[in-house]
């Protein structure tokens, strides 16, 4: 059977054991302390010293981070498991100025007249904002050329699909940027926490379109991330691009939008139904009002006492002139809040069943510590109960955890541009900056399926063996992105063959003028006029500036003449995606295609590895947070074992990179691997 055979047969059983939840019989290795016993199921006890192992160490730095490698693991192993906790909870103290800002492809005053140009009201559709011009003379900053009747729309077309297209690109290079903090941080809790509350108050960029507010936003949850609940819940609430994304910036005194008030109570505080009535939504819609952002600074909260409700609300049974303050206050108040919210972020870091005892719990923990949230996570990752079988190996890695973990344990400490982060995440069902819904990802078994578990397996495939593929931000292709198994490509540009192509109503209009000057020098010319034969055109007129009226706006012309109207839409919208995508890709840099700098052949050599039982060993440790079942083991053994021949590892050996890479391959391929 070849190495790709035994690999498809371990994921068919592989998506078996992973959606039923069942774990292989994997047992304990000699001398090594895994998973607890099952009397620590639901005990928040906190473990000894004499609890402690590596491969506790290693559990506790999978959940509270993305993985490490066998020193950061030893590291926190050779600590109490109290000092390892703190050191990963009480990061401040822990330098990371080391880690780069991310850099705006655009200086200030770039990004300034970006946004002064993108004023409301923006909109994706094409005809919206045209119309928007008719009526105002203008959209998106730009002026109608009124000096040019069929064209006249174009600039501003193009101009919003540049804001789209450039903001698209921006935020893919934030995606990497991301990502690198993600394996180099020194703080890796912060920035798992950063991912937690990405999903909790979970915004979209395909709806806002500015990739700064979600940068904005993403440095609010960064600066909270272990703070206080309440920071978090008023961050969110004067945060710009949550006040775009649930419309609190239409939510004024008389025409109340209540978006906002509902979700944070249903989905940021206190849960579907859990302890709130219609009317207390209402009269938290009227005290958010005039929660927005600056009208001449959308990135920056303002509070704007014109258009803010200063009417007497009742809420949760209590009455006054509340705001948005207020009712941060009122919410922590009630008994749901932490009883929802404790289980919420326990699941995030231990597993998805806990008992109503054991939330009960926790939820005391988080009321007792008003809402400050470094003691509850120092209760659950210290915790037996943390450490226990159900606990233990048996999360499904989300996505982004996947990818950022795969190079953790790889050593990799640059991200590559190939396969892509952020679009080989959006294939496994967790694209970065873009939830599916104000309710977050799912998460848990959601993350399995026939295709996703393949995709895991594939990603492995393209960052162990990398083949060449489109660059997504090269402008190599037009109009959308496609992804499937062998990578995405990038259809948003303008193609290079089709850069100068001549446009329809250009090869119209060029053909029309030729038949003109012919006409005319038929007539000039009596000896050329009887050969002459004047054909008509059959196909739709030249649409040009000499046109009376706008098609786009003309309803008598539209009318009699829905053809024209076809074609001079599909020419306005075809200019404005082709141009305004071409803009785009002035300002943003191409994300380089590298590949991930792994050196295996070093890997096995520093370790003092001789044998193939040994490296197969040596991997199931380092990747897995289980052992293999023996005869799983032995199929890691018989691909390492084919691919160079023997039993033994012959450092001089040509192909051993690549016989290490096959094996790799093949464990991070199985069933095993998607649990962390």
């Amino acid at each position: 059977m070849s190495t790709q055979q035994r690999l498809a047969a371990l994921m068919a059983v592989g998506l078996v054991l992973v959606c039923a939840g069942v774990r292989t019989d994997a047992e304990q290795r000699p001398g090594e302390a895994g998973p607890g016993p099952a009397t620590w199921v639901g005990d928040l006890s906190p473990i000894g010293p004499g609890d402690w192992s590596y491969d506790r160490a290693a559990h506790l730095l999978e959940r509270a981070g993305f993985g490490g490698t066998p020193a950061e693991i030893e590291r926190l192993a050779a600590m109490t498991p109290q000092a390892a906790v703190n050191s990963l909870v009480d990061y401040e103290s822990l330098d990371s100025s080391h880690l780069p800002v991310f850099l705006h492809s655009r200086d200030l005053q770039g990004r300034k007249l970006f946004h002064e140009r993108l004023k409301p009201p923006f909109h994706l559709d094409f005809f919206f904002n045209i119309e928007h011009a008719m009526e105002h003379g203008e959209s998106l900053g730009v002026k109608v050329d009124y000096s040019d009747p069929a064209n006249r729309n174009q600039e501003i077309g193009a101009t919003g699909y540049f804001h789209v297209v450039a903001s698209r690109l921006e935020m893919d290079r934030a995606v990497m940027w991301w990502a690198d903090r993600m394996i180099n941080t020194p703080r890796p809790l912060e920035e798992k926490m950063v991912l937690f509350w990405h999903g909790h108050f979970a915004t979209q960029h395909q709806k806002l379109h500015d990739y700064e507010k979600m940068l904005i936003q993403q440095s609010m949850f960064r600066e909270n991330a272990t703070a206080n609940f309440r920071d978090l819940l008023l961050g969110i609430a004067k945060d710009p691009a949550m006040i775009r994304y649930l419309d609190n910036v239409d939510n004024v005194v008389g025409h109340a939008n209540e978006n906002f008030a509902r979700e944070i109570m249903e989905l940021f505080s206190m849960g579907e139904g859990r302890g709130y009535t219609e009317a207390d939504v209402r009269d938290a819609g009227r005290a958010f009002t005039g929660w927005v952002y600056h009208p001449q600074n959308e990135h920056q909260f303002v509070f704007k006492a014109d258009i803010h409700d200063y009417g007497q609300k009742t809420i949760f049974g209590q009455t006054g002139n509340f705001d948005g303050e207020d009712v941060v206050d009122l919410i922590l108040q009630q008994e749901a809040t932490a009883s929802f919210m404790a289980p919420k972020i326990y699941k995030f870091f231990a597993r998805e069943d806990p008992s109503e005892e054991l939330q009960l719990e926790l939820a005391a923990v988080l009321r007792d510590a008003d809402y400050e949230l470094k003691p509850l996570l120092k209760t659950i990752f210290l915790s037996r109960d943390f450490y226990s079988s159900a606990s233990y190996a048996t999360q499904i890695k989300s996505p982004i955890h996947l990818l950022a973990s795969t190079y953790k344990k790889l050593g990799v400490t640059e991200v590559p541009g190939t396969p892509n982060f952020k679009y080989t995440a959006q294939a496994l069902g967790q694209e970065p900056f873009d939830p599916p819904s104000v309710a977050g990802w799912a998460g848990g078994r959601s993350w399995i399926n026939p295709a996703t578990l393949l995709e895991r397996a594939n990603f492995a495939k393209r960052v162990l063996f990398p083949e060449p593929e489109p660059n997504r931000n090269s402008g190599s292709y037009n109009f959308q992105y496609r992804c499937d198994r062998g990578g995405c490509v990038d259809l948003s540009g303008i193609a290079p063959e089709i850069a100068n192509m001549e446009m329809p109503d250009d090869a119209r209009r060029r053909r029309s003028q030729a038949r003109a000057a012919a006409r005319a020098a038929a007539a000039a010319d009596p000896a050329t006029s009887a050969a002459y034969v004047d054909t008509e055109d059959d196909e739709v007129p030249i649409l040009d500036a000499g046109l009376a009226v706008d098609l786009l706006t003309d309803a008598g012309v539209r009318a009699a003449n829905p053809e024209l109207q076809q074609e001079k839409e599909g020419w306005n919208i075809g200019y404005a995606s082709t141009v305004g995508a071409a803009m785009a890709r002035q300002f943003s840099p191409t994300i380089p295609l590298t590949i991930a700098k792994v050196d295996l052949v070093a890997m096995v050599r520093e370790a003092g590895l001789t044998e193939a039982d040994e490296v197969a060993d040596y991997f199931i440790h380092r990747f897995l947070r289980i052992p293999l079942s023996e005869s799983r083991r032995q199929i890691i053994v018989d691909v390492l074992k084919g691919g160079i021949g023997m039993g033994a590892i012959d450092f001089s050996q040509p192909n051993l990179e690549t016989a290490l890479r096959e094996a790799l391959h093949v464990l991070m391929g199985m069933s095993e691997y998607q649990l962390g």
